[in-house]
């Protein structure tokens, strides 16, 4: 009974791990600090989270997905137009030349510190509320902190960051900093080994320049070559094979296949067989983690070569018939990473396929559930 508690428990938490890591890794993290917006936003672009009803996503489009990033904070700047004091709360609209904001203050016997006309600067919490006396819910601003604003500039400098903020971060998934600054070479090998894998497992080509980066680096590993190498080996083998099946690759055929090179190039050293044994010991655990290869059976040693055209786009296409009713990308990801042989492959390489899918026409995803369904 011990033995039961403790695997569910164990899967339990292995589960909430992946839930984290997923949800970080599709749609960023939770934004928790307080978010600069024009009054238009809040009224209009402002979104239901997809599972978090009464929640405030800001959606966006990239490289025909659907993306969306989870706010919890805002602050705007505008002129009081309206004041409405109650017996447990202040309801101010503000007016900031794009819409009107609903702001709350609450407290019992609390009262306005501002006056019709003020320009104010508003930091508060986004909520979701049938306050107003209206019948459908509106977002609306739980004020934290209200302050008046002397300088008229400081509204103008308010509209052209929300404009510099809008366009540079808040519709875009590239990190606001460059994570090779100050991280030395591993961040800038890790880097450029990414872009060979990525462009592999969708080209099946390697770019010569990146191929030289890699490889012109200081601190390269001793099988960085072999590597290369290999994966161009594996890669000329699936781009010439007779079908688009995708091909089986063993261990042992590249050690022989090594030693026939060495030989018919007439290199005068031995063959020295188990470093040659290290260095694709090493070459395969590269592939397997970086999600290029898969090893389908043990006891055969027989590797598939995992690509989009050969089986990710496969799998992808047979997921979306079997739900008709469409799904969203977390419920794909989490099918497709589940299985054994995608469960390396960046989170990614799924929402990229989804684009080459949707841009293919074999995919389309509805602009107001983000759900994909096949067309």
């Amino acid at each position: 009974m011990n033995y039961i508690y403790a695997s569910i428990i164990c899967y339990a938490v292995y589960f909430i791990h992946f839930l984290v890591f997923l949800f970080d890794a599709l749609w960023e993290r939770p934004t928790h600090s307080f978010v600069k917006l024009f009054g238009l936003h809040i009224r209009c672009d402002l979104h239901d989270f997809e599972g978090l009803p009464a929640s405030h996503a800001w959606r966006w489009k990239t490289a025909g997905l659907w993306r969306a990033r989870l706010l919890t904070k805002a602050q705007c700047c505008g002129v009081v137009a309206s004041i409405v004091e109650r017996s447990d709360r202040v309801e101010l609209l503000l007016d900031d030349g794009t819409a009107l904001v609903k702001a709350v203050l609450w407290g019992e016997g609390v009262h306005a510190q501002v006056a019709l006309g003020d320009l104010v600067h508003v930091e508060g919490k986004l909520n979701v509320d049938k306050n107003w006396d209206a019948v459908e819910q509106s977002r609306e601003l739980r004020i934290l902190r209200i302050s008046k604003v002397e300088d008229p500039n400081e509204e103008l400098l308010h509209w052209a960051q929300v404009m510099e903020l809008e366009k540079a971060y808040y519709s875009t998934t590239e990190e606001s900093f460059d994570t090779s600054v100050g991280a030395g070479g591993d961040a800038n090998a890790g880097k450029c080994w990414e872009g060979i894998a990525t462009e592999a497992f969708f080209c099946l080509t390697i770019d010569p320049s990146s191929k030289q980066q890699f490889l012109g680096r200081r601190d390269r590993d001793i099988h960085d070559d072999i590597l290369l190498e290999t994966l161009e080996s594996i890669l000329h083998q699936q781009k010439t094979s007779s079908t688009k099946e995708v091909i089986a690759i063993t261990f042992s055929d590249h050690i022989r296949g090594g030693e026939c090179d060495v030989i018919t190039k007439g290199e005068a050293q031995a063959i020295n067989k188990n470093n040659r044994i290290r260095a694709l010991q090493f070459v395969f655990r590269r592939l397997r983690r970086a999600g290029l290869l898969f090893l389908e059976d043990d006891q055969a040693d027989r590797h598939i070569l995992l690509s989009f055209e050969a089986v990710l786009k496969p799998a992808l296409l047979q997921l979306l018939r079997d739900y008709p009713q469409g799904r969203s990308i977390p419920e794909i990801a989490g099918a497709i990473l589940i299985q054994d042989q995608f469960k390396c492959i960046p989170l990614h390489w799924i929402e990229t396929s989804l684009g080459h899918l949707v841009a293919s026409q074999l995919v389309v995803q509805r602009e107001e559930s983000q759900l994909f369904f096949i067309k």
